[in-house]
Order: C-alpha cells, then structure tokens, then sequence
C-alpha cells in the first residue's frame, strides 16, 4: 500500500485530464452515499446529482464538449445538507459526495489545480469517519481492511490512468474497469 505522500505525488504527475478522470471515479464513487443519505430522509434530489456526474463524463468523453461549471454549482448548491439539521451519520458522507462534487466542477475551471489531491483525501477521510464510528477510534486504521482498499483503489486507478489518452474508449474502459458494478468508498449500493 502506497503512503499517502506517494499516492498524492502519484496525483500530481497526471494530465490535467488524467486527473480530472480520476476525481470523476472518486466522485462516482461517493454519490451513492448521498443518494441512500437522500432517500433515507426524503431530502435532497439525488437526481441533480446524478444529472451532474452524467454530464461530467460527457464532458471528459468529448473534446468538444463543454462543462458548465457555474451552472452545476448552482444546482448543486441547494442539495449540499446542513449536518445541523440532521441527527444521523449519513448527513457527513453525504456532505462529502457534495464537497467532491464541488470540487470537481472546480477542477474544471482550473484544470491544474490541487483538486485532485483534495478529493482523493476526502474520499479517505469519508473511509476513516466510517470506520471509527463503527468500530471505535482506538481502530488500527491503517491496517482496516476498508481503509486498505480505498488506498490500493486510488492508487490502482491513478496507476491505470498514467498512461492513458483522452479518448471515448478510455472513459467506457474506465468505468468498465473501476465502477462496475458501483459501490460507494464505505462498500454501500443504491440498491441497500
């Protein structure tokens, strides 16, 4: 398992379009946690969510498609949860799916920001909430088979996307390859 400094060098060293991919996976990824967040309480409209993450890859499977990056913050806005209004867990990676998506509508205005690194850190940090709420915070987390996972994904997926270029076929192998069938970080499905 790669350390967290060798994972985000690894980060770095992608194309901004590289990059933008690989925060797209994550944000994939975390979406479902929204969703059975949304469900659960009859707040939100996972849809808008849904809607934005279509038209990210889109956006990353053609060259000329364009990303809207304002507009989709602006939908996004009204579907960020407050976790003070909230008495459950599910209202933090909930706020996590938003703060990534968030930031990845960011990424796109500034493809060479550091926003890769802060999604690919919040997607562990949503891994290591989830853990110490269900097992405790004395929890050896680095040897926590969830945390090890998310860490071996996230260096698997930036490995994989080193050496790829821009094309509709990459992102069909991408999400072939890393989000079939799709789970959450924390190992959840819209199904459950």
């Amino acid at each position: 398992m790669a350390s967290t400094a060798q994972l985000n060098q690894q980060l770095r060293e992608l194309t901004p379009w590289q990059q933008l991919a690989f925060s797209a996976c994550l944000s994939e990824r975390m979406l479902p946690n929204y969703l059975l967040f949304s469900h659960a309480v009859e707040w939100g409209d996972g849809n808008i969510l849904r809607n934005s993450m279509n038209a990210v890859w889109d956006a990353l499977r053609s060259k000329t498609t364009q990303f809207n990056h304002e507009r989709w913050q602006e939908k996004l806005a009204d579907q960020i949860p407050d976790p003070q209004q909230f008495d459950m867990y599910g209202v933090w990676p909930a706020l996590d799916a938003t703060t990534a998506l968030d930031t990845l509508f960011c990424q796109f205005a500034e493809p060479s920001s550091p926003a890769v690194v802060e999604i690919s850190r919040l997607s562990r940090h949503t891994v290591k909430q989830y853990i110490q709420l269900s097992e405790g915070e004395e929890v050896d987390l680095k040897n926590h088979p969830l945390m090890q996972f998310e860490f071996e994904y996230q260096g698997e997926l930036a490995e994989w996307l080193s050496d790829r270029a821009p094309t509709q076929k990459t992102i069909a192998a991408l999400r072939e390859a890393f989000l079939t069938p799709l789970e959450s970080n924390l190992g959840l499905s819209q199904e459950e």
